[in-house]
């Protein structure tokens, strides 16, 4: 059946569902369907689970089932996500990171060569003026790289299968990426320097954007805006799934590179869940205000 339209604040820029994942709508075969009330696709009435948002059901009535946010319940979804597909989203880790890897050494080594080139001229205003550019492709090739990674572990908080293809759908986001980041960089730093703490809340703020991005498309720089909203109410929660996620990072780290080889993905697995859990608890929130009014 044709999918309507989803509302502004859908959980994915490409809200439309995959066509291997219409059976998951139409389990049971009949013809009886429900809007799901996150994404608004339309679905089996008998699902538990949107195939499109993963946003859980409450068969009985219609509406999300309650998911209460905490360290606890986010770690345990995140395992249980990644854990059955932990296999794919490890090779993706250890794809994307050596794309990055190799495509960075090549744009540095290429510097460092047109510098060195250069450089014998005596002209060191030529030696600045070709250096900038090639920083610059620098800097877009690794927001590339990160917006194609949060794409990829995205749609995986979200159910969906954990795709390799996923994490080169990173250059509609790469200019924007960029943006973001630099902007977070400043105000992390004027933060620090004022007070250190005013530059840790406002990270914890603004960490989402990187996902709002990727996730919702919107333009600007009116990812931050959102995950300002989003993270509004989870700071004790985002602490100590921050603190969990670290110790899990010394525990790999003890281990060797092997150890973390499976916990550095399942780091970004957690991330994920993380966002999407804020995020869509946010949307079914404004739903219910409307509802009520």
């Amino acid at each position: 059946p044709d999918h309507p339209d989803p509302p502004d604040d859908a959980v994915s820029p490409t809200s439309h569902p995959e066509p291997e994942r219409l059976s998951e709508a139409n389990p049971s075969g009949t013809t009886a369907t429900q809007n799901c009330p996150n994404c608004g696709a339309d679905i089996d009435e008998h699902v538990k689970r949107c195939p499109y948002c993963s946003q859980n059901i409450d068969t009985d009535h219609g509406v999300p089932s309650h998911f209460e946010i905490t360290a606890g319940n986010l770690i345990e979804e995140s395992w249980r996500i990644y854990s059955g597909q932990m296999g794919e989203c490890i090779l993706a880790f250890f794809v994307i990171t050596g794309v990055g890897f190799v495509g960075t050494a090549i744009l540095m080594v290429g510097m460092i060569a047109l510098l060195a080139i250069v450089g014998g001229v005596g002209e060191p205003a030529l030696v600045f003026v070709l250096a900038l550019p090639v920083l610059m492709l620098v800097y877009l090739f690794s927001a590339y790289i990160t917006a194609g990674m949060n794409y990829f572990f995205v749609q995986v908080a979200r159910g969906r299968p954990a795709k390799i293809s996923y994490l080169f759908e990173g250059a509609p986001f790469t200019l924007r990426m960029l943006l973001i980041q630099f902007v977070i960089s400043i105000l992390v730093l004027l933060g620090t320097l004022a007070c250190v703490v005013p530059g840790i809340l406002i990270l914890m703020m603004l960490w989402p954007s990187i996902y709002v991005l990727v996730d919702k498309d919107p333009p600007g720089l009116e990812a931050l805006a959102m995950s300002k909203e989003f993270t509004s109410g989870h700071m004790g929660t985002m602490f100590l799934v921050f603190l969990v996620c670290l110790g899990m990072y010394i525990a790999g780290g003890m281990l060797g590179g092997f150890g973390l080889i499976f916990i550095l993905p399942y780091i970004y697995v957690i991330l994920a869940v993380m966002y999407v859990r804020m995020a869509d608890a946010t949307v079914i929130e404004r739903m219910n205000a409307f509802n009520r009014s």
